[in-house]
């Protein structure tokens, strides 16, 4: 992450935005660069709080959900988050087969039953421009990521320098 910051490093950019959910190297970046740099978790986690406290974060695999958790207690997403796998890779995510949204629905539709969840946030990119579907299939609100980050990035630029690269 910081090697590509560097790379592109020439002053033209207004914000960065960091689109894999684990926000790597945020703090580092931040500290780089004269400009502000979003993570898609912390732009995410705030989103979707501003719907509800009763969150529950979407995942792709099992082994992720350690480290979603750490995201949730550094972003104090409260006690009221919960966090499933879908049980997809990040590549059939991206793919949105009809397996994938099958498993997608399936974690969505548990966290609302039996967590209690009344918005969802969709962690990983690979399920960027996902929700508003999954949100209309499932009847509950879903947060992007990656939109999420997008648009704090968006709205902390001069109007006229919003460029997306």
């Amino acid at each position: 992450v910081l090697r590509l910051i560097a790379e592109r490093e020439t002053g033209k950019y207004d914000a960065y935005v960091l689109a894999c959910f684990d926000d790597l190297a945020l703090n580092a970046a931040r500290r780089r660069v004269n400009v502000p740099v979003i993570g898609c978790c912390e732009a995410g986690i705030g989103a979707a709080l501003a719907v509800s406290p009763a969150l529950a974060i979407i995942t792709t695999f099992p082994s992720a959900l350690p480290g979603v958790r750490l995201l949730i207690h550094r972003y104090n997403a409260g006690q009221g988050a919960s966090v499933r796998a879908a049980g997809v890779g990040v590549e059939d995510a991206a793919r949105a087969g009809p397996e994938t949204r099958r498993r997608l629905l399936h974690a969505i539709k548990n966290s609302v039953d039996e967590d209690g969840a009344q918005v969802e946030l969709l962690a990983s990119g690979g399920l960027a421009g996902q929700a508003p579907s999954l949100s209309a299939e499932a009847g509950v609100p879903v947060v992007d990521a990656v939109e999420a980050a997008l648009v704090m990035a968006a709205s902390s630029c001069q109007p006229h320098a919003i460029k997306l690269t």
